[in-house]
């Protein structure tokens, strides 16, 4: 018998591995071994989830040097600073928008989980990524929004540290629009902290400058694959609103399947924006009478 060794490779060949298709789903199958594991011991679930969330950045980081997709891509000094600077206030905003949902829920909301937590999960995720989808949607095509939401797509280039190059009023509209629906629907605690822990988390996996790949499976969930094109100069390729499934753009027809990579990444008048660098600057510029043009 012929018991030929399959390797691990980045090279897809008929007899080889090509990692590129595991490093995504390994990424997740970690997450719920770790926040298993941690949960089960005893460590409170807040407690849980940040470490998680601190090991998985870690993880997108070494792959992003490892295995880059455009190696030019790669943040420099200057935007690691500027980006660890926001780093910090848009986790603050982050838990604002979760704590005012909370707050509104306790007047409002139902008062007892209704699903047990293995269905709630997922679904919590369906009905959070419907208003984060259409809240990402609406950032693009109502021309004030995009004020707002058009400083994400200042950079000339998608990594995972300009995830954080983003409005603190986007932060927080998405957060508390991502938040609200499911306090006021009943969900548990633990369920909407799992639910947006993977959500967030899947905000920085769609923007990592590492070669992940889905295949077939990024018919269902999105990746960086679509995420860059989301962020194309090309109207017609910037759509891809999702960034956790890929129901909601197959529903409203907005998925563009990754079948080629943009050719630029950005906005298509950056001069109607401040650069990225500019960041109190940017923070300003939805309130000035000046609209930018929109993608």
């Amino acid at each position: 018998m012929n018991n030929q060794a399959i390797s691990v490779s980045y090279r897809h060949t008929p007899h080889s591995i090509d990692y590129r298709y595991l490093a995504h789903p390994l990424l997740l199958l970690a997450n719920g071994l770790l926040i298993a594991g941690l949960y089960g011991w005893g460590l409170p679930l807040e407690a849980t989830l940040t470490i998680a969330f601190m090991a998985s950045l870690v993880f997108l980081g070494i792959h992003e040097f490892l295995l880059p997709f455009r190696p030019e891509w790669r943040p420099g000094r200057r935007e690691w600073l500027q980006n660890l600077a926001q780093f910090l206030p848009n986790g603050l905003l982050d838990n604002a928008g979760q704590l005012l949902a909370l707050l509104i829920a306790m007047q409002f909301g139902a008062k007892e989980q209704w699903l047990p937590l293995v269905f709630a999960i997922p679904l919590a995720i369906v009905v959070s990524e419907f208003f984060s989808y259409w809240t990402h949607r609406l950032g693009h095509e109502v021309p004030w929004l995009w004020k707002i939401h058009g400083i994400h797509h200042t950079p000339g280039k998608v990594n995972l540290v300009n995830t954080n190059t983003i409005h603190f009023l986007d932060m927080l509209l998405t957060s508390l629009f991502s938040a609200l629906p499911l306090v006021l629907l009943g969900f548990s605690s633990e369920a909407i902290a799992i639910a947006l822990f993977i959500t967030g988390l899947q905000n920085f996996v769609v923007h990592v400058n590492a070669d992940f790949r889905l295949g077939k499976a990024g018919y269902i969930f999105m990746g960086p694959a679509h995420h860059r094109l989301h962020h194309s100069v090309i109207v017609k390729e910037a759509q891809n609103y999702g960034t956790c499934i890929a129901l909601w753009d197959h529903v409203f027809g907005t998925l563009v399947t990754p079948d080629k990579e943009p050719t630029n990444v950005g906005i298509a008048a950056p001069h109607a924006f401040p650069a990225p660098a500019e960041l109190l600057k940017s923070q300003l510029f939805p309130f000035h009478r000046s609209a930018g043009s929109q993608q």
